[in-house]
């Protein structure tokens, strides 16, 4: 039974609770009328649609401003005019895996996407230009240019000399080509300029070199069978781990790495071409190298040379052969060549060093100088310096 001391002490313990309050969450009146939220087409692709833009009596398409484009379908060419202009510095071209197609018939000595007049900082990839008569891309005196997964093929050329390339820059400077294929064309498959830096690149059945310039760079790049060298190269060249084969005998050059003075080889493999498999002018240093199965020599050399730990095997000519002087032959291996291991012009002009000889037709031509370590066996010599 409840009693009255019970119901007091009940009361101090419900006074001893803190009373809750309910408060406000503040005013449901909007600040002000809803904006937007969504961003704007142009933010959400801000580029343009190459085939929004007007062209001209020469092109079909023409870049006037800078800025990023791309397209949205195959652009086929007409009669007598180009495919796109780049007519401004600092555009970027997205082919969006398109093809940039030359015209079927009717006259064609022009390019499928062409710069005449010098611009700088241009981009062009991701997809194919085919077809066209003077270049598929050309890029006369570009600057700073870029060309990304591109495919470049059957260029026709218009019967002229520097017409039919896949990449005609030939006066382009500073230029970045990386895992691009071109095949098939009149021309070069690349004719690179100057100051031209190559990586993973392909060129193969073009009617001249595979690839041609000064001061360039190549990088894991590859030449089959071009109708003239693999690589030509004025000077300058800097190749490493590329693979030049089955050039097409014709009377002009048809060497796989064709090297003018300065230049430096590593790591390159020349296979069965119509001429040497190596061609060095002055000044090169080639190291790691080999030459097989070609058709002349394995490495033919002027004046001032460094050749070390090369391999020349299976060649129907000489394994190395030096035409001038002053050159340091060390290291390096000759087996199985038609003619001689080693050929020099003088046996007093050149170091020959460290060097083994092996079912040549003959070892060494000539085998002894001032300069060139001593001819015997590995069991009897004991010179550092022998040749074997």
């Amino acid at each position: 039974m409840m009693t009255f001391h019970s119901l007091v002490g009940l009361a101090i313990i419900f006074a001893s609770f803190p009373v809750c309050s309910a408060s406000g969450q503040g005013p449901l009146t909007p600040p002000g009328a809803p904006s937007r939220t969504m961003k704007t087409l142009q933010q959400v692709e801000p580029r343009t649609e190459l085939a929004t833009l007007p062209g001209d009596a020469t092109d079909v398409i023409v870049i006037s401003t800078p800025g990023s484009y791309y397209l949205s379908a195959d652009l086929i060419g007409a009669a007598g005019v180009n495919g796109i202009l780049i007519n401004a510095d600092n555009v970027s071209i997205d082919l969006n895996g398109f093809a940039v197609i030359g015209p079927a018939s009717g006259p064609n000595t022009f390019s499928g996407i062409v710069d005449s007049s010098g611009h700088r900082n241009l981009s062009i990839s991701n997809g194919t230009i085919r077809g066209w008569g003077l270049g598929n891309i050309s890029l006369i005196n570009s600057f700073n240019v870029e060309l990304r997964q591109l495919r470049l093929s059957d260029c026709v050329g218009n019967g002229s000399f520097a017409a039919g390339d896949g990449f005609n820059g030939r006066s382009c400077s500073s230029a970045l080509i990386v895992d691009c294929l071109a095949t098939g064309n009149a021309g070069d498959g690349f004719a690179c300029g100057v100051n031209a830096t190559l990586n993973g690149c392909i060129s193969s059945h073009n009617a001249l070199s595979g690839y041609s310039g000064s001061n360039c760079g190549f990088m894991n790049c590859g030449a089959d069978s071009n109708a003239s060298a693999g690589w030509f190269i004025f000077s300058g060249g800097r190749l490493s781990h590329c693979t030049s084969s089955g050039i097409r005998p014709q009377n002009t050059q048809g060497e796989g790495f064709y090297v003018g003075s300065g230049s430096v080889l590593t790591g390159c493999l020349a296979f069965g071409n119509s001429d040497a498999g190596f061609y060095m002018g002055s000044g090169c240093a080639v190291t790691g190298c080999v030459a097989k199965d070609n058709a002349v020599n394995g490495y033919t050399f002027g004046s001032n040379n460094l050749l070390t730990n090369n391999l020349s095997t299976g060649n129907n000519g000489d394994g190395f052969q030096g035409s001038g002087s002053n050159n340091r032959v060390d290291s390096n291996s000759a087996i199985g060549n038609t003619l001689s291991g080693f050929r020099a012009a003088s046996s007093s002009a050149d170091f020959v060093l460290r060097n083994t000889a092996f079912a040549n037709g003959t070892n060494y031509i000539p085998m002894s100088g001032p300069y060139s370590g001593p001819f015997g066996l590995p069991s009897t010599s004991t010179s550092p310096w022998a040749n074997f």
